[in-house]
């Protein structure tokens, strides 16, 4: 047991080395965005009933989907986080470059970071003013006034204060107003 435990750091160290040597994060990392980019626009595709699928195997299929993009999210944002890490720990070192190379990547992340903030701020912030515009209160009143006006003019003539009768007792109770109306407008259904 004694034996192992050096053999196995020096494996990883020498897997480690190697994977230097031949600039395995930088790949993995292009591999990564790669399969994220496919599953991104497949996943697009599935949730916007392009790519159409079985109505049972449907919820399997996003299912699985949405776990590959958050997979690929998830490695790809270790990768982020270590090389973090690893600038953090060079600057604390006093490096040559590792200042620069700390403001570099200070000023690209903002570059990429604001527009995205400003975007999704105002996308939200239209949503919900076109959202309240369509179901804000003008358009909720309406919609009352047009269901209540029908059961008003129902009562009136009934006399009653009885919902929507509708089996032959509204005929009963309705035909009578119906045959009072003016002539042009009694609907076409009771001439």
């Amino acid at each position: 047991m004694v034996e192992r435990a050096p053999r196995r750091k020096q494996m990883f160290r020498r897997l480690a080395a190697w994977g230097r040597q031949i600039g395995f994060e930088r790949r993995l990392a292009v591999v990564l965005m790669t399969v994220g980019g496919i599953l991104g626009v497949m996943t697009f595709l599935v949730l916007t009933d392009v790519w159409r699928a079985q109505q049972e195997s449907s919820a399997r299929i996003v299912t699985w989907l949405l776990l590959g993009d958050l997979i690929i999210a998830l490695a790809l944002g270790t990768i982020v986080a270590r090389r973090l890490v690893l600038l953090w720990a060079s600057r604390r070192r006093g490096l040559a470059g590792a200042r620069l190379h700390a403001r570099l990547v200070l000023l690209f992340g903002l570059i990429a970071v604001i527009p995205t903030v400003v975007v999704s701020v105002f996308s939200t912030t239209f949503l919900d003013y076109g959202l309240n515009t369509w179901f804000g209160e003008r358009v909720r009143s309406a919609i009352e006034s047009s269901t209540n006006d029908p059961a008003t003019s129902l009562q009136r003539c009934s006399g009653t204060r009885s919902p929507l009768l509708p089996n032959r007792s509204a005929v009963r109770h309705f035909g009578p107003c119906v045959r009072s109306m003016p002539q042009s407008s009694t609907p076409s259904w009771s001439q």
